[in-house]
């Protein structure tokens, strides 16, 4: 496969509120002939923000970047020689910039393409498809380095992303905590969600009439609609890490609409009315039944006292690092 047949301008971004259907629709992607997924790399809105010289990008800085964790994973999972990355990388460090990009997203770009370039032949696939659901933060700045990027942006009901958040071991503990945390998300996604380069796709679409919603995707990026992709059969690459098994192993099987709706049966009646009363503007404009309850006593004290430790953790971190 030559460099030229890959499509390194015209990646794909699968964003959205973690828990919400990211990791599936793209091991789903990935079943397309030209399309080739990976692990989260965190490029964008992790890995770039650490104190790398982007203006004089070297290959020390190239060798440090190789070494962050979520990259490590990337490349272990490609199975890519770091080594020759670092060749790779020498040969074109001094590549002059011909393009209308600031020096500083030059370089990203150099880098990404680099990395993606490697990681597409060894796939044997001519087009990227990028998973990190809190890339969400930084459409604009991919889109400002790949213009003719695409963006996916998933949406799911936030009960059901609460009903998952609550059983991560990533996720701080506490109903309000991880419903704040979709309410933000999906504000994000509604700004950005005007952009011509986005799209918008309900997790429960894609359960529900998977076909027609793939259709919807293909078109809208480009690809034609092929039918391994509803072929679970052929999920036989590794996108995630062994530690992340835990949680995403499910991404691996068939798709089930029965997992629509889970928390109206797995959460209690106190803690589906606090959503149903906190979430209760946010479901609605995406869309979702929901009606705003009246609180009894015992779960406005619930509210309260969740509140309350949110207010205390906010202030400890705040005291903690004025004192550091």
């Amino acid at each position: 496969m030559s460099d030229s047949t890959l499509k390194l301008d015209n990646p794909i971004f699968i964003v959205g509120c973690p828990r919400s259907g990211t990791t599936k629709l793209s091991t789903i992607l990935n079943r397309h002939s030209c399309i080739a997924s990976a692990t989260e790399t965190h490029f964008f809105n992790f890995v770039s923000k650490q104190k790398f010289n982007w203006k004089n990008f070297s290959v020390q800085e190239f060798k440090r970047l190789l070494k962050e964790s979520r990259i490590e994973d990337f490349t272990n999972l490609a199975g890519l020689n770091p080594e020759y990355l670092i060749e790779q990388f020498a040969e074109i460090e001094n590549l002059s910039n011909d393009s209308a990009l600031i020096i500083e997203d030059f370089n990203k770009k150099k880098v990404f393409d680099l990395l993606v370039k490697n990681y597409l032949i060894k796939k044997n696939k001519i087009r990227f498809c990028e998973k990190t659901p809190q890339h969400i933060q930084n459409i604009g700045e991919i889109l400002q380095i790949y213009s003719q990027a695409k963006i996916i942006l998933m949406v799911r009901d936030g009960r059901d992303t609460v009903n998952s958040l609550l059983k991560m071991p990533w996720r701080p503990k506490g109903l309000l905590n991880n419903a704040r945390f979709w309410s933000h998300y999906v504000k994000i996604g509604k700004k950005e969600s005007l952009r011509p380069e986005v799209i918008t796709i309900k997790y429960e679409n894609l359960l529900e009439r998977p076909q027609d919603t793939l259709i919807s995707i293909c078109n809208f990026i480009g690809e034609k609609f092929e039918d391994s992709l509803l072929d679970d059969s052929k999920d036989s690459d590794n996108l995630f890490s062994a530690w992340e098994a835990s949680w995403k192993h499910k991404s691996k099987q068939e798709l089930d609409s029965s997992r629509i709706n889970a928390w109206s049966r797995e959460l209690s009646s106190d803690d589906q009315a606090i959503l149903n009363w906190f979430l209760n503007k946010d479901l609605l404009e995406f869309g979702y039944q929901s009606e705003l309850p009246k609180l009894t006593l015992n779960q406005v004290l619930k509210i309260l006292n969740q509140y309350f430790n949110l207010a205390f953790k906010k202030t400890y971190r705040l005291i903690a690092h004025i004192i550091n």
